[in-house]
């Protein structure tokens, strides 16, 4: 569910004739408050999903910050803290130790006139959208 409200969001700021117009989208674990249930979906069966009303903003941010972001969500095992996104590909090692699992970290090039995903440079901004109240 979080992957579709993360997609949904990078899409409602996408130009006509543009791939994107950010590359990845972060939803907080709480924001999400249900699932959808296979069949017909009417608007109110959305509104449950995400029933607070969100400001949409994009701002930029260094890669760094968005693996910090990634180690923090699988920092606990309860998965509690786990963000819900869309634009990245993370590889984690649980094992490891909290704040040290973050294998490989990918994200969508928003410059590319292609998408494809590429490693994260910890010293590149990279544009990143989020929900707000």
């Amino acid at each position: 569910m979080g992957d579709l409200i993360t997609d949904s969001m990078a899409y409602a700021v996408t130009k006509e004739g543009e791939w994107t117009g950010a590359s990845i989208a972060f939803q907080v674990p709480g924001g999400v408050r249900a699932s959808l249930e296979s069949g017909n979906v009417i608007y109110a069966d959305l509104i449950t999903t995400t029933p607070f009303e969100r400001k949409l903003i994009s701002f930029e941010i260094p890669g760094f910050a968005i693996r910090q972001a990634m180690e923090y969500s699988v920092s606990e095992l309860d998965f509690l803290h786990v963000l819900q996104v869309s634009g990245i590909k993370t590889t984690y090692n649980l094992s490891r130790d909290s704040y040290d699992r973050v294998i490989e970290l990918k994200a969508l090039c928003q410059l590319c006139d292609i998408p494809k995903y590429e490693d994260v440079d910890d010293a590149k901004f990279i544009v990143l959208l989020l929900r707000i109240s």
